[in-house]
C-alpha cells in the first residue's frame, strides 16, 4: 500500500554508539590497567586484545580493541587496534576512537562503519561529535543500504537533533556497470548540498543534477523525497505517457497525497490535446475494523455523435466506483463494491474499463462453520448500445440462507437452503421470490470403496410478478400476480474410485453415476426467468443435479449423468488428466434451450483433457459435441509454454452460440514474450475474430526492461473495433519507474 520516494536512513543520529561511548565514566574501568607516575599523572598501559569494558547508563555499550587505555590527568579515552563498539544490535569498526571528557567530544578514525539492525551500514574516515554528541561532522561519509543504494558524501554536518546537510553528494540505487563511461552507475542524484529533515521524513537536494552512466541528463534547482522506513509521504508518482490517434498526446501525472498513516489520496489529472483533461482520483481509508477506497474521474468534453463527430455542445462525463468491507461482532461482516459510468462509452473511449456492464453491491454476510448468511443489494447498468436504462435490474434484496445440521449417523445430515429476492425496474417485469429447500444427505462407503451418495429433499417455490410479457415481448396481464410451485428430488450418485501405483506413476480413474428422480412440471408462465438464461451443460457443472444458473427454473423428470474422470500422474512432475460425460432423461424438457446442451433425450457430449509438464508445458482441451451430428458446439483450448527464452500463451475458443450476444464467436488470442537478455524482454499480444466479420480485435506489441534500479515500458497498442464514439485507434505508450522513486 505505501507508496514513496527514495529509502535514505538518518546517518549521524543513528550512530548510537557514540552516545554510549559517551556514557564513559570519568575513571579507570575495572578491567583497565593503569598505573601513576611520579608527578601523579595517570599513565597509559595497554590492555589485553578482546578485552570488553561495559559503560552503563540509560543504554550499556561494550568496547573491544588490542588497546584501551585513560589518562586520569587529561580525562581522555582511548581505543586504538580493531576497535569495536557494540550497543544492542548495532556495531561500529574504527581503527581508533578518542574520547575527550573535557570537550565531551568523540573522534573515530580509520575505516569507520557502522553496522545497522536493518542491514544498512554507514562508512567515513573520520568522524567528529560534541555537544551532547548532538552536532558534530563526518569526513569522507558513505552509506551504504539494505537495498544496495548507496549515498556519498564529501562532508556530513549534524546541525542540531533533527537536521543533518550534507556537501556534495551523490545518490544512486544502481550498481556501477562495467561500461566505458567511467564505470558511471545507470543513473545518479548529484548535489551540491543536500539536507536530511528528520522530522519532516525527507531528503532534500538544491541544485541537484540527474545523470545517466555520468553524463548529466537534467537539472532542478530544488530535489525532494522521503527518508526509508518512514510514513507515507506525499508526492508525484511515475507519470505516463500515451499517444492515442483518438485522445491525442495524453500525459496522466499522479500526486500521492499522505493525508494519515491510515488515509491516502491519488490525485492524477490526465491532460489530452485533443479533448482536454481529465481528472481522475483515488482515496484509500483504514479504519478500526476494515477498510474502503473510492475513485473516480471527471471530464467535460464536447459532444460527440455516434460515428465520433465532434458537436457543438459540451457535456459532462465520468465515473464512480468503490469498494469496503467492514468485521462486525459475531463473526458478521459488511462491505460494498460498486462502479457506475456517466454513460456506455465513457470507460472505454479514456481507457478506464473495458466492461460491457457495471454491478453495484451492498452486502453483510456471517459464515460460521457450515452455516451460511447473506444479504444482498443489487443494482446494473448495461453498456452496450441494445441496453435500455429503465429495463436495468434492482435486486432489492437478495437473501440466501443456509443450514447444515452436525453429523446425524454415519456421515448424515440434515440441510435446509432458503433464498428471496425482489426484483424490481423502471419498466418491465418485477418479480418477488421465496424459496425454502430442506433435505437430508446420506453418504456410504462399502469395503470395497465403492462411495454411494443418497439425498432427499423438497423445495418449495413462491412468486408474486408483474408486467410478465408472452415470447413475443407483449404484457399479459393475465399472467400478473402469485404463483407457486412444489419439487421434490431425490438423487443417489455412485462413484467407484480406483489408483494403481507402479515404479513411475500414479493412475486415477474414476467412474460416476449419478440418478435424480422428481416429477415433471414446475416451470410456469406465470414465473418469469430472471437468473436462470445463460446456462450451458460443461465438464464443469456435468454433475449438479440442476444445470441451471439460478433458482427461476428447474430441471425436472427423471434423468441421469454418467461420466468418467481419470487422471495419470507422473512422479517427474507431468501429469495427464480425462473427463468425459452426458445426460440422459426419459423425454425431452422443451424449456431446455437446446443450444445449451440439455433439452433432448440424450445431451451434446461433454468433456475436458489437460496434459502438463513440469515447468515446460501446460495444455487443456474442453468440448462439448453435438449428441447428433459430433459437431462442435464448444472447442476450447489452451496451451502455455516455456521454452526458456521464448513463453507463449495462447487460447482458441469456439461457441456455436454465445449467451451474451446469441450469435457464433469464433476466436485466438494469444501472448508471446521473448526474453532478449538479462533485463530485456519482447512482448506481443493479439486477439483475432475468426468469424470473419470483425477480423483482428486488438493487437499490442513492444519492450519491456526490468533492471536492478529502473524499469521501462514502451508499447504500442491498436484497437480495430468500434462502439458508437470509441473508434478504432492507435496507441503508443511509454512509462519508465526509477527505484526508491516509485
Amino acid at each position: 500500500m505505501p507508496r514513496k520516494g527514495i529509502q535514505i536512513h538518518n546517518t549521524l543520529f543513528c550512530l548510537t554508539f557514540l552516545i554510549a561511548v559517551g556514557a564513559m565514566p570519568a575513571r579507570a574501568h575495572a578491567n583497565t590497567h593503569a598505573s601513576t607516575s611520579a608527578s601523579g599523572a595517570t599513565k597509559p598501559k595497554k590492555s589485553s586484545h578482546m578485552e570488553a569494558v561495559a559503560f552503563d547508563k540509560n543504554a550499556p555499550a561494550y568496547v573491544i580493541a588490542d588497546q584501551v587505555q585513560y589518562d586520569r590527568e587529561q580525562q581522555m579515552v582511548y581505543a586504538n587496534g580493531k576497535v569495536e563498539v557494540i550497543q544492542g544490535p548495532r556495531i561500529l569498526l574504527a581503527k581508533r576512537i578518542v574520547y575527550d571528557q573535557k570537550v565531551n567530544k568523540v573522534y573515530a578514525m580509520g575505516d569507520v562503519s557502522l553496522m545497522e539492525p536493518n542491514g544498512d551500514v554507514y562508512f567515513s574516515n573520520e568522524l567528529e561529535l560534541e555537544d551532547e554528541f548532538k552536532t558534530g561532522v563526518i569526513q569522507q561519509f558513505k552509506a551504504r543500504f539494505a537495498d544496495n543504494s548507496l549515498l556519498v558524501a564529501k562532508q556530513a554536518t549534524r546541525q542540531d537533533a533533527k537536521n543533518i546537510k550534507l556537501e556534495k553528494a551523490v545518490y544512486s540505487p544502481c550498481p556501477v556497470c562495467n561500461t566505458s563511461l567511467n564505470q558511471s552507475p545507470q543513473w545518479q542524484f548529484r548535489a551540491e548540498k543536500v539536507k536530511i529533515d528528520e522530522e519532516e521524513q525527507r531528503v532534500i537536494y538544491h541544485d541537484a543534477r540527474f545523470e545517466v552512466f555520468g553524463i548529466p541528463t537534467f537539472y532542478t534547482p530544488y530535489f525532494s523525497h522521503a527518508l526509508p522506513n518512514s510514513p507515507n509521504k506525499s508526492g508525484f508518482l511515475i507519470p505516463e505517457v500515451r499517444l492515442n490517434s483518438l485522445l491525442g498526446s495524453t500525459v496522466k501525472v499522479p500526486y500521492f497525497w499522505s493525508i494519515r498513516p491510515d488515509m491516502d489520496a491519488i490525485i492524477a489529472p490526465i491532460t489530452t490535446s485533443k479533448e482536454g483533461p481529465v481528472l481522475t482520483g483515488e482515496f484509500r481509508n483504514l479504519t478500526d475494523n476494515g477498510y474502503y477506497e473510492l475513485q473516480g474521474s471527471y471530464t467535460h468534453p464536447y459532444k460527440t455523435d455516434v460515428n465520433g463527430v465532434k458537436l457543438d455542445d459540451r457535456e459532462s462525463r465520468g465515473h464512480l466506483e468503490g469498494k469496503g468491507m467492514f468485521a462486525m461482532e459475531d463473526r458478521w461482516r459488511w462491505g460494498f463494491d460498486f462502479k457506475r459510468s456517466s454513460d456506455d462509452t465513457y470507460l472505454k473511449r479514456y481507457h478506464l474499463g473495458n466492461e460491457d456492464d457495471l454491478k453495484s453491491e451492498l452486502y453483510t454476510d456471517k459464515l460460521e462453520d457450515r452455516d451460511i448468511t447473506s444479504v444482498k443489494l443489487l443494482s446494473f447498468q448495461g453498456l452496450n448500445a441494445t441496453d435500455d436504462p429503465k429495463q436495468a435490474a434492482n435486486v432489492l434484496p437478495l437473501i440466501d440462507i443456509h443450514r447444515e445440521s452436525d453429523t446425524v449417523s454415519k456421515g448424515s445430515r440434515f440441510y435446509m437452503d432458503a433464498n428471496t429476492m425482489s426484483l424490481m425496474r423502471l419498466e418491465g417485469v418485477r418479480s418477488n421470490r421465496i424459496s425454502i429447500k430442506g433435505g437430508y444427505n446420506q453418504p456410504y462407503i462399502s469395503s470395497g470403496g465403492q462411495k454411494i451418495v443418497l439425498d432427499t429433499s423438497i423445495r418449495g417455490d413462491g412468486y408474486y410478478e408483474s408486467d410478465l410479457t408472452e415470447p413475443r415481448a407483449v404484457r399479459n396481464p393475465n399472467l400478473d400476480g402469485f404463483a407457486g410451485r412444489v419439487v421434490p428430488e431425490m438423487e443417489a450418485t455412485w462413484t467407484y474410485p480406483l489408483v494403481r501405483h507402479n515404479e513411475s506413476s500414479r493412475v486415477y480413474i474414476e467412474p460416476i453415476a449419478q440418478m435424480i428422480l422428481s416429477p415433471y412440471g414446475g416451470n410456469s408462465k406465470k414465473i418469469s426467468n430472471e437468473d436462470s438464461l445463460d446456462y450451458e451443460l460443461s465438464d464443469l457443472n456435468l454433475f449438479s443435479v440442476q444445470h441451471y444458473t439460478g433458482l427461476d427454473r428447474v430441471e425436472t423428470g427423471p434423468r441421469a449423468n454418467v461420466g468418467i474422470r481419470s487422471t495419470i500422474h507422473s512422479y517427474g512432475g507431468s501429469e495427464l488428466g480425462m473427463l468425459l460425460g452426458q445426460n440422459y432423461r426419459l423425454r425431452e424438457d422443451h424449456y431446455l434451450d437446446p443450444s445449451g446442451g440439455l433439452g433432448d433425450t440424450h445431451s451434446d457430449y461433454v468433456g475436458q483433457m489437460s496434459f502438463s509438464t513440469k515447468e515446460l508445458m501446460d495444455i487443456s482441451y474442453r468440448f462439448r459435441l453435438n449428441h447428433d451430428d459430433l459437431s462442435f458446439e464448444r472447442n476450447e483450448i489452451g496451451l502455455g509454454l516455456n521454452l526458456d527464452p521464448v513463453k507463449l500463451d495462447m487460447q482458441y475458443l469456439y461457441l456455436q452460440r454465445d449467451f451474451i450476444t446469441g450469435t457464433t464467436r469464433d476466436e485466438v488470442s494469444d501472448m508471446l514474450e521473448v526474453a532478449l537478455n538479462k533485463y530485456w524482454n519482447f512482448i506481443a499480444e493479439s486477439r483475432l475474430d475468426l468469424t470473419g466479420e470483425s477480423g483482428l480485435i486488438s493487437t499490442s506489441a513492444g519492450f519491456m526492461y526490468k533492471g536492478p534500479c529502473s524499469n521501462m515500458i514502451i508499447r504500442l497498442d491498436k484497437e480495430y473495433t468500434r462502439d458508437r464514439d470509441v473508434e478504432p485507434s492507435t496507441s503508443i505508450i511509454f512509462k519508465i519507474s526509477l527505484k526508491n522513486l516509485e
